[in-house]
Parts: C-alpha cells; sequence; structure tokens
C-alpha cells in the first residue's frame, strides 16, 4: 500500500466519520435548549433542582403544602433549621418555593429526613427527584419502529419515557424526525446500553446546551426572567437593533465576534459548567469552580484557532469523534488501516508517522506507548 492509498484510506474514513456525527449535531444544537427551558422554572440561587453534589445524600428538599417557604424570612428559616438539626452546610431556595438543604453528614441527613414539623409549618421532606434519575440518548433508531413499541420495549429497561428528536432540513426548510431518541431513565446512573429488537444501542449523557438570554446576551437565564439593561447581539451597545452594521463586538468577552458565536470563550465556558453538572452530579456553583481552576491551570484551553475552509470537515471532526468511540480506540483503528505501509520497517515508526498525521489532521496528541502495546498484543 502507498503513502497515497494510506492517506486516501484515512481520508475515507473521516469523510464517513462526518457524515454520521452530522445528525447528531444538528440534533443537539436544535433540540436540545428546548430541555434547558423546561427545566429553567427550577432555577435558583441553587441554579437548577439538578444541584446535587458527589455525595447525593447530603441534598434534601423541604416543602409545605399551603406556602412556599423559600419566600418566608430566610434569617428566621435558618435559625429554625439550626434549632432542629443544627448548622447545615448550604441552604437556599428554588423559585417553586421549596427549600433545599446541603447537609455536612449522614448523621444530619437522616435527621432531616425524620424533620415533620419547622416552627409553625409542617414539612415534607424528600431527596430531589434528579438524584434518583437521569437522562441520555442513543442513535440509529429506525424511523420505522413505532413509538409506542419502543415506550413498551424500553420501560422494562428503566425508561419513564422517550421523545424522538427532531433536525432542520435545510432543503425542505422544516423541521423532521431523527433517528436519535432522548431516553429519561428512572435511575441514579445512566446505564450503558439499552436493546432494541436484535440491537443493542450504547447511551450517551444528554447535556444541555446554555440558555442564553436575547435581551443582555448573557447566559444562564431567558429574557423574560432579565433585569440586565439591553445589549445588541452584534456590537455590544445598549441598543436592539437587528440590522446593527457597526463592527462585531461581544458583549459578554469583548472579542470580534457576535454575542451569539459559538467560538466566543464566554459560551464554551458555560457548556464546560453544564457538562461538568451533569456527568459529576454537581451544582453549578461547583462546577463553575471546578471548569475556572481547569482554565486557569490550562489557559489555552478553549481557545480556538482561526481554521481555513478546506479544513473545516478535519475541524468539525476533531470536535465530534469522542461521541462515537474512546479516544485511543479511534487512534487504534486509525493505525490498523495503515500498518502496512511499505516503506516503514517497523511498528514503532509506524506508529509515529500516524501520530504525526492525527496530529496534522485532529491537532490531537497520540499516546503511542499505548498503541505500541495494543500493537504488540495484537501481532
Amino acid at each position: 500500500m502507498s503513502d497515497s492509498e494510506d492517506i486516501t484510506v484515512i481520508e475515507k474514513f473521516i469523510d464517513s466519520l462526518h457524515d454520521e456525527i452530522m445528525e447528531r449535531t444538528n440534533i443537539n444544537q436544535s433540540v436540545i435548549n428546548m430541555d434547558t427551558n423546561n427545566t429553567g422554572s427550577e432555577m435558583s440561587e441553587f441554579e437548577s433542582e439538578s444541584d446535587i453534589g458527589q455525595d447525593p445524600w447530603q441534598y434534601q428538599k423541604m416543602s409545605n403544602r399551603e406556602e412556599n417557604l423559600g419566600l418566608k424570612n430566610p434569617i428566621l428559616i435558618q435559625k429554625l433549621i439550626s434549632s432542629s438539626i443544627g448548622i447545615v452546610k448550604d441552604l437556599g431556595a428554588t423559585r417553586t418555593g421549596h427549600l433545599m438543604v446541603v447537609c455536612f453528614d449522614k448523621h444530619q441527613f437522616n435527621q432531616l429526613s425524620k424533620l415533620k414539623q419547622l416552627g409553625q409549618w409542617s414539612v415534607n421532606v424528600f431527596q430531589p427527584k434528579s438524584l434518583n434519575t437521569t437522562k441520555g440518548c442513543i442513535y440509529n433508531v429506525s424511523l420505522d419502529i413505532d413509538e409506542t413499541d419502543l415506550q413498551e420495549i424500553l420501560e422494562k429497561q428503566q425508561v419513564s419515557r422517550l421523545q424522538r428528536l427532531t433536525y432542520y432540513d435545510k432543503n425542505t426548510k422544516t423541521r423532521v424526525p431523527s433517528k436519535t431518541l432522548k431516553l429519561f431513565f428512572n435511575t441514579a446512573e445512566l446505564p450503558p446500553r439499552v436493546l432494541i429488537g436484535f440491537k443493542s444501542h450504547k447511551t450517551k449523557l444528554f447535556v444541555p446546551k446554555p440558555t442564553q438570554c436575547f435581551k443582555c446576551q448573557g447566559f444562564g437565564h431567558m429574557q423574560r426572567e432579565c433585569r440586565n439593561s439591553v445589549k445588541c447581539v452584534r456590537c455590544g451597545e445598549d441598543h436592539k437593533d437587528r440590522e446593527c452594521k457597526i463592527k462585531a463586538k461581544c458583549a459578554n468577552c469583548n472579542g470580534d465576534h457576535p454575542a451569539t458565536s459559538k467560538d466566543c470563550p464566554k459560551k464554551i465556558e458555560n457548556e464546560k459548567i453544564l457538562k461538568q453538572v451533569c456527568k459529576e452530579k454537581c451544582s453549578v456553583k461547583e462546577a463553575r469552580t471546578h471548569v475556572l481552576k481547569e482554565s486557569k491551570q490550562n489557559p489555552l484551553q478553549g481557545k480556538k484557532e482561526n481554521i481555513p475552509k478546506e479544513h473545516e470537515k478535519i475541524s468539525l471532526t476533531k470536535g465530534l469523534f469522542q461521541q462515537l468511540t474512546e479516544f485511543d480506540n479511534f487512534i487504534l483503528l486509525l493505525i490498523m488501516t495503515t500498518i502496512q505501509v511499505p516503506t516503514l520497517p517497523d511498528n514503532v515508526q509506524k506508529v509515529s508517522v500516524v501520530a504525526n498525521m492525527v496530529l496534522e489532521l485532529l491537532g490531537v496528541h497520540v499516546n503511542q506507548e499505548y498503541i505500541l502495546d495494543k500493537l504488540t498484543l495484537i501481532n
């Protein structure tokens, strides 16, 4: 196999990978905000109902049937809780009027679980629903399968409900059903796979896109909740003009792009925060602290280079191929397609050449020792 044939094999593989992830990209960009809007009504000091940390047993919600405890005097609420179970780690309120209490230890958690009266109010203490549920996506589910049949099959696999996602078709200029399903599980952990007919589908954690305000262009809230001044989406000035011709300047980061740009560092930062929340089941506050700390340690992380148009497909693959498989296994697959390069005498040089090729194509460094170990086992 010649060098040109080797490169052609890799390019064909990347092309097929690119086509497969295009549908996923369209779906994620067009429908995930819908879920954010559905959960946004619970946002408060705790940011959302899914405000759960690395020790989920710490978190309890408290409510009263007749009155919104979250709207009562916070100092009085704190005194009553402290006198009942001692000082708690954190205390806040959701917009539905519930209290969110974070305990220091399991003993305090158990005390709170048994609490029936808080001052003059009878209370119901329960764990947030999100502690025992999770959301995921599966791909390539045939459009010919009826959703009623899917629901019947999947409910026996801890799926409470499902939703077939849609994407915007540029040709018909309408939203059309996709082969992707969003699944709501009655389990705290995301099952690795679900079975539909003769096919086992790998699940992927569902991560919502950041909510962005159309008024101030900030993240984390919507226009109807915004108390900030109006900012132009294009130039960041104090006006709202859809036909603005002023040079682009982001209202969030002062960069030379509109506030809605997918390359905005602030948007990328918020995407990482939401991913951390879903992955680690931590609060938005904890996730933000983690992401900002990581950004300080790796200041170049999250910054995007200006990539020529001819390399857009490779750039897209770089950002999304991890949705399909683990990184090292993906690289191993590339190695296997080019292992017979006749001009290279041994595996060490072959791995080195292909690693450089991957770095050039995808901008990613390869763990060469890992690949060599795998090739030794194969050979």
